[in-house]
């Protein structure tokens, strides 16, 4: 009976749903600069070669595949009085807002350098440092929407806040980015294609992570696991037996290339069609959903409503 009582209180008000929405679309905005611009970047502005590029991406994809279960089993061991995700989010948006503005700033800080090698070094370099971080930030952030409340209607209503709320933040990307290249190229803001990355690496990395701050300043770890945790050894034993999950992560190694048709529809709109800005056009409808936020307070006290795919990792 206790259970049952338990679960049928809401534990998540208002102001705490919504909080976690916009930290996860403080998230989001580095991450979607990340990804949107990621081989424009390093190809166009910071002038490595598309080849080195291409495998880095590939590589880190694979790794990241095997990062994520390690990084979740780190987590599972966590045990400390603020619980045992709220310390990696209270912790990691300081240095991975530093790694986006590293990473962001690398054709500026080597803006006087000619060695292929070196700018190789520091794109691998940054990039493994920018993806560690994300990693140990994503993984408790998603895991807090199944700490948040033992109610599955309080948790399916973070859930939707975030997707919804990311959606909107994080579908601003694409449309600001091209607007300032275009202004760029035009002439009227006053700086090189390097400084205007390299500043919005700093906003990625300031108001994206002061907001992403608010999933462990202002959210609560109310479910506690108790059960016996897996050893990392174990989860890949797992990975080798479970065909559909083996499917999954192979599927997302394959999905490495996403980046790279990304920085194509750049060059297409940029170079072919002579505005970057005319990528809005395409992208535009499918935003408006997003800004839509009746389904999420319709009915609040009943049952939460359908969880929605935006910009998920």
């Amino acid at each position: 009976m206790e259970q049952t009582e338990l679960k049928e209180r809401h534990y998540v008000g208002v102001r705490e749903t919504l909080i976690y929405g916009v930290a996860n679309g403080g998230q989001v905005i580095g991450y979607n600069l990340v990804r949107m611009q990621l081989t424009f970047f390093l190809v166009t502005v910071f002038g490595i070669p598309g080849q080195a590029v291409s495998l880095m991406i590939f590589f880190m994809g694979i790794w990241d595949t095997m990062n994520d279960p390690i990084m979740g089993t780190i987590v599972d061991k966590t045990r400390t009085r603020y619980g045992k995700l709220r310390p990696y989010l209270l912790f990691v948006p300081i240095p991975l807002g530093v790694a986006t503005i590293l990473f962001f700033g690398g054709a500026e800080f080597l803006r006087g350098v000619e060695s292929t090698t070196a700018k190789i070094v520091y794109m691998c370099i940054t990039y493994f440092i920018w993806e560690f971080f994300y990693t140990i930030g994503d993984i408790p952030f998603w895991g807090m929407s199944a700490a948040i409340s033992p109610n599955p209607k309080d948790r399916s209503r973070v859930i939707t806040s975030a997707r919804l709320i990311s959606g909107a933040i994080g579908g601003l990307v694409g449309p600001v980015i091209s607007i300032f290249i275009d202004l760029q190229k035009s002439g009227k803001i006053g700086m090189d294609m390097r400084q205007l990355f390299f500043i919005l690496g700093i906003v990625a990395g300031t108001f994206g992570m002061g907001l992403f701050s608010l999933a462990g300043l202002c959210t609560k770890e109310r479910v506690m696991q108790q059960s016996e945790e897996p050893k990392i050894s174990d989860c890949f034993k797992c990975l080798v037996k479970n065909k559909p999950l083996l499917l999954i992560v192979c599927s997302n190694v394959l999905g490495t290339v996403e980046s790279i048709a990304d920085a194509f529809t750049q060059y297409f709109y940029l170079f072919t069609l002579g505005s970057a800005s005319l990528s809005i056009v395409p992208v535009f409808p499918a935003l408006l959903p997003d800004f839509w936020p009746i389904p999420l307070f319709r009915r609040w006290n009943g049952v939460g409503p359908p969880s929605r795919s935006s910009f998920a990792r």
